[in-house]
């Protein structure tokens, strides 16, 4: 999907606008754009702000999809975009934050950018990560009825630690 277009006055003089993408601004080398495409800062389109490079849309690349959580937060961000993996319906009723007051996220772009870069659940004693898989873009587990806190830990903890998760839950070696 290229930058859109949207015509002003009258198409066939071509004064055109063009609408700038909304992009992730926290990595150093890698971008999101709105449309879910994942590009390196220098591959962004000047004009519209949009991945120029369209290789894969909602890429998943170093996440693990049973968690839902990701090690690098613009691929987080690109596989939450997918309208397969969340529900856009369920995505705009999440709160901001815990206060009453807070606001819930105006579109699905705000949902995965926010809930990729904070998510309480992946941190160990308020300074630690449980797992390199620690950008989450699965809905807070309060919305996700029946889930408990091992299974909370069980999704964090990620592929490579599962075995030493069930060791320690189990007492079986």
């Amino acid at each position: 999907m290229l930058a859109s277009t949207g015509f002003a006055i009258r198409k066939d003089i071509s004064f055109q606008e063009t609408r700038i993408c909304r992009t992730t601004v926290q990595g150093r080398y890698l971008i999101t754009d709105y449309t879910g495409y994942v590009c390196d800062a220098l591959s962004l389109d000047p004009q519209s702000h949009c991945c120029r490079v369209k290789k894969e849309r909602y890429s998943c690349h170093g996440c693990n999809l049973v968690s839902q959580c990701c090690n690098s937060y613009e691929y987080c961000v690109s596989c939450c975009l997918n309208p397969e993996r969340t529900h856009i319906d369920q995505a705009l009723t999440v709160k901001i934050a815990k206060p009453v007051t807070s606001g819930t996220y105006s579109s699905l772009f705000d949902y995965c950018a926010g809930r990729c870069r904070h998510n309480s659940e992946s941190v160990v004693h308020e300074n630690a990560y449980h797992s390199e898989f620690h950008h989450c873009f699965a809905l807070p587990s309060n919305m996700s009825a029946g889930i408990t806190d091992t299974q909370i830990e069980v999704r964090l903890i990620g592929i490579n630690n599962l075995d030493r998760l069930l060791i320690q839950l189990t007492g079986v070696t």
